[in-house]
């Protein structure tokens, strides 16, 4: 699933091939992430997910980068 932000950020849902698990970004501008990496499209686009895949939802943080900005 791919969905576009208020302020044109990107917002993915995706499973690689054979994985049980989603990877949910969001690409954005850096100020508009939280602390712990996530923003508020994230929020929304998970509380859309079925409850019984939730737990099965990874957040990547800070648009998919692995250190903090």
């Amino acid at each position: 699933m791919i969905a576009m932000g208020d302020k044109k950020e990107l917002i993915v849902l995706i499973r690689k091939a054979r994985s049980k698990y989603y990877l949910l970004v969001c690409f954005g501008a850096r100020s508009h992430y939280r602390e712990d990496g996530t923003c508020k499209h994230t929020d929304e686009l998970l509380a859309r997910v079925k409850p019984e895949l939730r737990d099965r939802v990874k957040v990547d943080g800070w648009g998919g980068k692995d250190t903090r900005p």
